[in-house]
């Protein structure tokens, strides 16, 4: 699974993301959050079948929170979508199914 979601930080943020050559699923998540806990299954599952198609990142949240901050994220979990370095799509937070995560 390592492999397939990338860890990133407000360091990386910009080449994992904004410059990257496919769209970007983006998850910002915090430790020990109960909803966090039940969606990133979700997100995991999710990256091992779309991962040809799309990258997935997760951003532990506490530890990137002027990144969080700049990008008005105000919850956990929230999922942000990325296309051309761009947000694309409505963003997601709070309890997210698979079949909103799977929403055009």
């Amino acid at each position: 699974m390592e492999d397939i979601i990338v860890k990133s930080t407000v360091e990386s943020f910009e080449e994992d993301v904004l410059k990257s050559n496919v769209p970007a699923a983006v998850l910002f998540y915090t430790e020990g959050c109960p909803v966090c806990d039940s969606f990133i299954p979700i997100f995991e599952r999710t990256a091992q079948k779309y991962s040809k198609h799309m990258k997935f990142v997760k951003i532990y949240r506490q530890q990137n929170r002027q990144l969080g901050e700049s990008l008005k994220v105000k919850s956990s979990p929230t999922v942000l979508f990325y296309k051309d370095g761009k947000e694309v799509c409505t963003r997601l937070n709070g309890y997210i199914s698979n079949p909103e995560l799977l929403q055009p």
